[in-house]
Order: structure tokens, then C-alpha cells, then sequence
């Protein structure tokens, strides 16, 4: 919705007065979504709890969507899907899509890819699928280049990513980026406790 509001309107409202507070969670989307199914009993196990739980419905990709796989449900792949479709429907221009990297984006989203997930060789598809909808230069070192690379043993690469920092802690603009692991915050009430300290509220 910010990024449609952001394509239609010439100006757009902010504020500079906290409105909510980010916090931790063992049970947030985010996490969930970052971790990957390790057996196949796993697997049908949280496929019928989603059977059971959620809602479905159809929703069907058109090819500017398709440019960035479906295997990472976390905010990158909202905001990918907002800029993708804003460009199919017209929205936006075309030119945008030639101002991405394609080829950093798409080597970032195969080193998250684990040898140990079950969907490994499912997810590898979607990537080069992906790329073959930007430019057949693209798909051709997707396929001949970042996929066989993928394949080969990653254990000690896969512990570096897992230790791996999405985010720069310091200043960042008006606000500031922490970790919690430096103040032993393990919990949303933990953060709350961090929050009133640091701001005296």
C-alpha cells in the first residue's frame, strides 16, 4: 500500500512521533519465514496446519511478478511484488525494471538457499525461471553460472549465514538501529524495558 500511494501521490503525509515499537518474536512472520523445512515429515506437518488454519485463494502472477521468485515470504518479497505489479499494470514504467541489479539480487537470494532444505531443487527452478523473464543474458548466468554453484557443499558458508546481519546497527536517519544480543533483549517486553531506558519515557 506505501509503495502504491508512493507511485500515485505527489505528496505524502509523514510524521516524526513514534507510532510503534519493533520488537522480537519466536513466532513473528518474519522468522518464520526464513527458517526452511529440513525433512519431508516437516513438511506435510506444516502443510496440514495451513490446510487446517488459513484461508486460500487463487492469485495468479503475471510476468513482471514472476521476476522475482516466490520462496522468500518476508518484506522483500512484498515490496518486489508491489514494485513488479505497479509495472505490469502500468503504474510505473518499464525502464524500472532495467534499473534493478538483477544479477546481485539474484545471487543474494540463491546463498539463502540451504542444501539441507527439501524444496532446494524446487526453489532453484524458481530462480531460474525468474531470470528468464528479465533478459536471456540474465537467465544464462543464472543457469550456467549461480545454480552450479549452489549445488556444491556449503556447510561452512551456511554457518556464516546464519550469523549474518541483515542490517547495519548505528544511526539511520532520525532513529537508531540496535541489537538485541548487545543488551541481552530476548523478548518484546524486553525491548519495551530497552526503549523506556534509553529514551527516559
Amino acid at each position: 500500500m506505501g509503495l502504491t500511494n508512493i507511485a500515485c501521490n505527489n505528496e505524502i503525509m509523514t510524521t516524526s512521533y513514534l507510532l510503534s515499537v519493533a520488537g522480537l518474536s519466536n513466532a513473528s512472520m518474519g522468522k518464520l519465514c526464513s527458517e526452511f523445512n529440513k525433512s519431508l515429515e516437516n513438511t506435510i506437518s506444516v502443510m496440514e496446519d495451513m490446510r487446517i488454519e488459513r484461508n486460500f485463494s487463487g492469485y495468479i502472477y503475471n510476468r513482471e511478478e514472476y521476476m522475482f521468485p516466490d520462496f522468500i515470504n518476508t518484506d522483500l518479497l512484498t515490496m518486489f511484488g508491489g514494485i513488479l505489479r505497479l509495472i505490469s499494470i502500468g503504474v510505473l514504467s518499464k525502464d524500472y525494471v532495467q534499473k534493478i541489479n538483477w544479477l546481485e539480487l539474484y545471487k543474494w537470494l540463491g546463498n539463502t538457499l540451504s542444501l539441507s532444505d527439501v524444496c532446494f531443487e524446487r526453489k532453484m527452478g524458481l530462480l531460474c525461471y525468474a531470470a528468464k523473464q528479465v533478459s536471456p543474458a540474465v537467465f544464462s548466468f543464472v543457469e550456467k553460472e549461480l545454480c552450479p554453484s549452489l549445488v556444491v557443499s556449503r556447510t561452512s558458508a551456511e554457518e556464516s549465514l546464519n550469523k549474518q546481519k541483515l542490517y547495519s546497527v548505528g544511526p539511520a536517519g532520525d532513529s537508531i538501529i540496535l541489537d538485541g544480543e548487545d543488551f541481552s533483549v530476548t523478548n518484546i517486553y524486553e525491548v519495551v524495558q530497552l526503549f523506556a531506558k534509553i529514551t527516559g519515557l
